[in-house]
């Protein structure tokens, strides 16, 4: 999960007078906030079969165009509308586990779904298509081999933080 730096300049930085952070390295990087998440989406497309999920703000609704641009470009399929609610999402995430065979149960009053999955479901669910079309197991980490894997649960929180602002 990343919050960026906002700013391009030390100078930019210092114009917004509700700029309140640790130091001037957490607020600049060289082209501002979309350079910055425009990386995260370039490495992101290097390291996909390492990290499956990446999430960072965007402070600044003029970089969301360009931003939406670059993961079209680079293949993204996955994204929520604006009008979804926390809920919309939560039935959305409850659905797709149900449809694997997962175990799934969704509590609306927490706003969360929990999750238990089956070695064989969590195999299922780390295979990936490579770039010449064989599929490859996805190990979770170096010290979880895929065969060593006894099953998982997991729990995924959803908050509305304002209308039209979701963290999953």
């Amino acid at each position: 999960m990343c919050n960026p730096p906002f700013f391009e300049t030390i100078e930019e930085a210092g114009l917004n007078p509700k700029t309140s952070c640790g130091g001037t390295v957490q607020m600049v990087c060289p082209g501002g906030e979309s350079a910055f998440i425009t990386r995260i989406i370039e490495d992101s497309v290097q390291l996909r079969q390492s990290f499956w999920w990446y999430t960072s703000m965007v402070g600044r609704k003029t970089n969301l165009k360009v931003l939406i641009s670059k993961l079209w470009e680079v293949g993204a399929t996955i994204g929520l509308q604006r009008h979804q609610s926390a809920f919309d999402v939560l039935q959305s995430v409850e659905s797709y586990f149900c449809n694997i065979g997962a175990s799934s149960k969704l509590d609306s009053a927490s706003f969360k779904v929990d999750v238990s999955l089956s070695a064989e479901q969590c195999k299922s669910i780390l295979k990936t298509q490579t770039q010449n079309g064989t599929n490859q197991d996805i190990l979770i980490s170096a010290n979880c081999p895929s065969d060593q894997l006894n099953g998982m649960r997991l729990c995924v929180s959803v908050f509305q933080q304002i209308p039209g602002t979701l963290l999953v």
